[in-house]
């Protein structure tokens, strides 16, 4: 890859990695505050996709490094860079938590195809495609999981 194929991957990268960003912290927030009958479930529910989350982001991170970037590692980089929001209201019922990590993990497979594309239309770096066409996988089953839990 040439010096403006690495900057182009790294770019992407970093929002995805700031999107993730925000995400992690929404599902720490709700597996935190979880209460109600569904709390046993959806507390382990949350916890296993917070530590998803958290793996995806290592990983995006060391691949921006990888493509000669530096990595987002301060909240406010972070949180600058996300397009995502998170959800700072009083703590939402158990239904509308389910509903608010489907509305952002929809957003970010929308936000992984588009990068997945730019990267394969606009660059040779063929190891973030791939990395993040494994990732689209995890985001896709996690959908489908709270997709089910909405009774869609």
């Amino acid at each position: 890859m040439n010096q403006k194929e690495q900057k182009l991957s790294a770019s992407l990268l970093n929002k995805l990695l700031a999107n993730s960003s925000v995400l992690l912290f929404q599902t720490l927030n709700y597996h935190w505050n979880i209460v109600g009958p569904e709390f046993h479930d959806y507390h382990l529910l949350f916890d296993k996709q917070y530590n998803e989350i958290f793996e995806h982001m290592d990983l995006l991170a060391e691949r921006v490094r990888a493509v000669g970037g530096i990595a987002h590692g301060s909240m406010s980089a972070l949180i600058k860079a996300a397009a995502l929001k998170e959800d700072t209201g009083k703590v939402p019922t158990p239904k509308q938590m389910i509903t608010k990590l489907y509305e952002q993990h929809e957003y970010q497979v929308e936000q992984y195809r588009d990068v997945i594309k730019t990267l394969e239309k606009d660059t040779d770096d063929y190891g973030s495609v791939n990395m993040l066409e494994e990732l689209l996988m995890k985001h896709e089953k996690t959908l489908w999981v709270l997709r089910s839990l909405l009774g869609r």
